[in-house]
């Protein structure tokens, strides 16, 4: 028979999946899609250390916390996704569980308090690397990169056999695309090594390395409502080896209450029922598995050093904008972005934009942007362009790292500009008559011109039109790199006010219908690519 934390497990793992699985465009609105995200205290504390910012769903994190403090590390226990598979993967790690629960790493306890010590310091240090220890936004990557794209990689081959056309039903829409994502051999590996863990000890991440465990340890490291043994207690130590969180000292009166998850799996397996949750009559705290002084210096020094390289590094851009600044080329962030130092440390990396991206732009980076861009979403409008009518990236993001703006404002927010590249393109390269980024431009940015020497009309791309959404890229029939690329060159991010409003303070001209071609529909046959000149708008250069 499941037991009653089992089935609450259960529930709120499929509550998860549901909510992940309904993250695809359009978003219904009406539903908090990315409510579990804004209820980890981790992730809050991270934006709030290293931006100031109050992230959404305060209220979620205090009624977590009155819970911890009242029951202990409940979210560990019936709430966590994280927590859920790394219960329901543990037969595939240790065929007799059973025996093997008994296995602890006493000295390793700490390390998750010293792992959430150096996330402390780097991000009051401005460098939020919360990220790397939250597990809900370890969760939200896990399923939304690797185990939604390996059913569909595994499932929907057999259903279009079994069923042709089944795949292709609205209703199963949102779990029928074939996307693809840069980094999955490493997204693969990590996670596999996560789960894999579980071969050494139960909940091994749990127990050891999870910061937010460590935060729920500190909160409920005296809860209101506790383990509590009878005097019916006969020793037998059952209790003591299994528990999976092993919070029972071979003593089984003793219980380290900042370890319990209030499984209540003690009371259950109790052959005399000597086990209950209730009010203490009497300290039965275990010992408390902190650091050492010595420890915690070094790791607040290793903090720092982290901060150092995360911000002094060649390749990690913030951006300081000075002369010889190096920009990554792939750094197109997502329409209403925040400006890249807010960005970086807002975005907690949860995958909820990579699911709902429509035509798979969306993208994970590892290293190209250092550490401090690890994970963050850019466009890779080669695999997809940003669709006209969709905003939903801003609507489902938690930590408001991309703005919700509406389309009339999306219609200014300005990802970059497309960069043409003579020499791989049809037309200016080998004279061959090409239609396609002029055709496939929604904005009007490409036009097409006769110049002394081809006899082709040839692509010239107008900046102050061009919104940098790629539909020229994806189109683009040159193989292997497009001939013509969108650049971050020219971006518009705002941390606040209009989009429409800085667009014409820049005199940009995005969506606006051209007068001038309208009255002469004919291209100038008399201008020399070589000589054109024009003003272009801040944030460009020659």
């Amino acid at each position: 028979m499941i037991s009653f934390q089992r089935s609450i497990q259960l529930l709120m793992l499929a509550v998860f999946l549901v909510l992940l699985l309904l993250t695809a465009f359009p978003l219904p609105r009406a539903i908090p899609l990315n409510a579990f995200f804004q209820m980890d205290p981790l992730l809050f504390l991270g934006v709030l250390f290293s931006t100031g910012t109050l992230m959404p769903g305060i209220a979620a994190i205090l009624l977590i916390v009155f819970f911890t403090l009242l029951i202990g590390r409940f979210f560990c226990g019936y709430i966590c996704p994280l927590g859920t598979t790394l219960d329901l993967t543990q037969p595939l790690f240790n065929k007799d569980h059973k025996t093997s629960v008994s296995a602890d790493f006493p000295g390793l306890r700490k390390v998750k308090y010293l792992f959430l010590l150096l996330l402390l310091v780097a991000a009051l240090l401005g460098l939020n690397l919360f990220h790397w220890g939250s597990p809900l936004s370890l969760a939200g990557r896990m399923y939304a990169i690797i185990v939604l794209p390996l059913l569909n990689f595994l499932l929907f081959p057999m259903v279009d056999t079994i069923i042709p056309g089944l795949k292709d039903a609205p209703i199963l829409s949102f779990v029928s695309r074939d996307y693809q994502y840069n980094g999955l051999l490493f997204f693969s590996v990590f996670f596999t090594l996560i789960l894999g863990l579980n071969s050494l000890a139960p909940r091994f991440w749990c127990r050891y390395l999870c910061p937010s465990g460590a935060i729920f340890s500190l909160l409920g490291k005296r809860p209101l409502l506790r383990r509590r043994v009878s005097e019916e207690c006969i020793d037998c130590g059952i209790c003591t080896s299994g528990c999976p969180m092993q919070a029972i000292s071979l003593e089984p009166r003793q219980t380290s209450h900042s370890e319990c998850i209030a499984c209540r799996k003690c009371s259950r397996i109790c052959p005399k029922q000597a086990i209950d949750f209730s009010l203490p009559e009497a300290s039965n705290e275990a010992d408390t598995f902190l650091p050492r002084r010595r420890q915690t210096l070094q790791v607040a020094l290793a903090g720092v050093i982290v901060v150092f390289a995360g911000k002094r590094g060649l390749n990690e851009y913030w951006p300081l904008e000075e002369k010889g600044q190096i920009t990554p080329s792939v750094l197109v962030r997502p329409p209403g972005a925040l400006p890249e130092l807010d960005f970086k440390n807002q975005c907690t990396r949860c995958g909820l934009c990579f699911q709902v991206c429509p035509t798979n732009m969306l993208q994970p980076i590892l290293l190209q942007n250092g550490i401090s861009g690890m994970f963050t979403p850019v466009a890779n409008t080669r695999r997809g362009p940003c669709e006209t009518h969709c905003n939903a990236c801003g609507q489902i993001c938690p930590t408001d790292a991309i703005r919700d703006i509406p389309l009339a404002e999306k219609k200014h927010a300005k990802m970059g500009t497309a960069v043409l590249y003579r020499h791989k393109c049809l037309a200016w390269e080998f004279d061959e008559p090409c239609l396609i980024c002029d055709e496939a431009c929604p904005y009007g940015a490409v036009d097409l011109r006769r110049i002394e020497g081809n006899q082709v009309a040839v692509p010239f791309v107008s900046e102050d039109k061009c919104l940098g959404c790629g539909y020229c890229e994806h189109a683009c029939p040159v193989r292997a790199k497009a001939a013509i690329r969108v650049s971050p060159m020219g971006e518009v991010r705002l941390a606040s006010g209009s989009y429409r409003q800085r667009a014409k303070q820049l005199k940009l001209r995005i969506g606006e219908e051209d007068r001038d071609a309208q009255e002469n529909p004919e291209p100038d046959k008399g201008q020399d690519a070589g000589t054109r000149k024009k003003e272009l708008p801040p944030g460009f250069t020659e």
